[in-house]
């Protein structure tokens, strides 16, 4: 077998037949995480193990894999499962798995949700899921500071995943990834597209961000209105010269692709990453860094008001307020009380002179459709 591991010893005086397993030892391999010998074992001897525990075991060795950023090795073992295929529909119905998704509160409201990046990066993935029909969902804002939520999650913090029926809490990152990831392969959802420019295109634009908001806020501290930008020095101008110039990247690739999400017509992880974090970057730098996104970046704007189009978008993203007192807490900077009293909106639309020129090339022409 390859891989070659040392499953039991045994000594004989003559052999005369020797067992090709048993069940057990198909246990003990998936438990050691050697999935590729157990279904070896499994093949050589199919009595040992039933279809649907075959299935499983594929299964844990795909999430093994998404887990090890083994990608290609992951969707093959998926395309060999093809589990939803040979479903009915009432069957499939019936083994829709209920996800809590516990998000963070705001800060202001413990009814609203707060401005957790990855929280509504999770909730927009499981909204797509749950319109595809493979998922119920259910979101549940969660105080962090209270002393119910610490004793019930051990002192995790959000996101955080229960699945009640496989008695299953998915407190870290890659745990919640790799379910949904799990979910949209066995369902047959094409959100996790793989897709080598889009990764690269967006792999540090908020690190980017975030330096130069950091710099530029220490700048500030203590003046009444954020400085020009035109007038920074020159580190805190070379940040923001990077930033800039990364999302101006971003643009030309929705210019080149003219689609209407980064990889195509469907939404995939990669908007569900990008989409909060372009809309946080607006929201604060407008509000706290006197910064606004050009707006010769035509197809970027474009692609943020197909954000402000999108069901899952909408559905999951918090309150100006919220995202203004996040970056505040982040930065150390006092909220006064008028503005936590402040009826909270959404910012949700774009420049008129924007609009105009989306119009004039008819890049939403075709974007009708919402997910």
């Amino acid at each position: 077998m390859d891989p070659a591991m040392l499953i039991q010893k045994i000594q004989l005086d003559k052999a005369v037949n020797i067992c090709s397993g048993r069940p057990g030892n198909i246990y003990f391999l998936t438990e050691e995480k050697q999935f590729q010998l157990a279904i070896q074992l499994a093949d050589q001897n199919e009595s040992l193990v039933d279809a649907v525990n075959l299935v499983e075991i594929k299964r844990r060795m795909a999430l093994e894999l998404f887990n090890h950023k083994k990608f290609a090795e992951c969707f093959n073992i998926h395309l060999q499962i093809k589990t939803v295929q040979s479903m009915s529909v009432q069957s499939l119905d019936a083994v829709k798995p209920l996800l809590e998704l516990h998000v963070k509160a705001s800060g202001i409201d413990n009814h609203r949700i707060g401005a957790c990046l990855f929280c509504q990066e999770y909730w927009m993935e499981l909204f797509v899921l749950y319109k595809a029909g493979a998922v119920h969902v259910e979101v549940k804002t969660v105080n962090t500071n209270s002393e119910a939520f610490k004793k019930m999650f051990l002192g995790a913090q959000p996101p955080l995943m229960e699945e009640k029926e496989k008695d299953a809490i998915y407190s870290d990152n890659e745990e919640i990834e790799g379910r949904i990831f799990h979910l949209s392969q066995e369902f047959n959802v094409p959100l996790f597209e793989k897709d080598a420019v889009v990764e690269k295109s967006i792999e540090n634009l908020y690190r980017n961000f975030k330096f130069f908001m950091k710099k530029k806020a220490d700048h500030d501290k203590g003046k009444p209105h954020p400085s020009l930008i035109a007038s920074l020095p020159e580190p805190i101008a070379l940040l923001h010269k990077k930033f800039v110039e990364h999302l101006a990247k971003i643009n030309q690739l929705m210019c080149e692709r003219k689609s209407r999400y980064l990889v195509g017509e469907v939404i995939t992880q990669y908007d569900c990453e990008l989409m909060p974090r372009l809309h946080h970057m607006r929201i604060a730098g407008e509000r706290l860094l006197g910064f606004e996104i050009s707006h010769e970046l035509i197809y970027l704007w474009n692609y943020i008001w197909t954000a402000y189009k999108t069901d899952s978008f909408n559905e999951s993203c918090p309150c100006d307020q919220d995202i203004i007192y996040h970056y505040k807490e982040q930065l150390n900077v006092v909220t006064n009380l008028r503005e936590t009293l402040q009826t909270p909106t959404k910012t949700q639309t774009i420049p008129q002179d924007i609009i105009d020129e989306i119009d004039r090339l008819g890049l939403q022409e075709s974007h009708v459709e919402q997910l």
